[in-house]
């Protein structure tokens, strides 16, 4: 049976082999494309702890002049990519920081830029 393919294929056991490996080898650069693109998802963007770290080292950076709004305590930047164990949240469903005047630089100044913003169909801020 296997010599039936190979004869409606041309392909000889050699070349099947070969064949296999490159599919192997572009579903490991596939792997490395989709590692190095890291948060594109159906075009939306998709958080990761990579994004996370990369969020931290950069909010150094001054925040885009572009962005407008304002905080409307949706919560939602501080379930990026967990939920944060000082998110609180009242009895009218606002959400709060327990620790808003000493919070890290990446959460006073999510989101930074228009690249990194995750939360744009909840967050108060927007882009223009």
């Amino acid at each position: 049976m296997a010599d039936e393919k190979k004869k409606e294929t041309g392909l000889t056991a050699d070349t099947a082999e070969n064949t296999e490996e490159n599919k192997n080898k572009n579903k490991k650069s596939d792997n490395t494309k989709n590692l190095s693109v890291l948060c594109e998802l159906g075009g939306k963007r998709k958080n990761t702890w990579f994004a996370k770290i990369k969020r931290t080292f950069t909010s150094i950076l001054p925040v885009s002049k572009s962005r407008k709004g304002q905080c409307i305590n949706c919560g939602a930047c501080c379930r990026l990519p967990n939920v944060c164990p000082f998110l609180k949240c009242k009895t009218n469903g606002k959400f709060y920081c327990s620790i808003y005047l000493i919070r890290p630089l990446n959460c006073r100044k999510y989101p930074r830029t228009e690249s990194e913003f995750l939360t744009a169909d909840t967050c108060g801020y927007r882009f223009e």
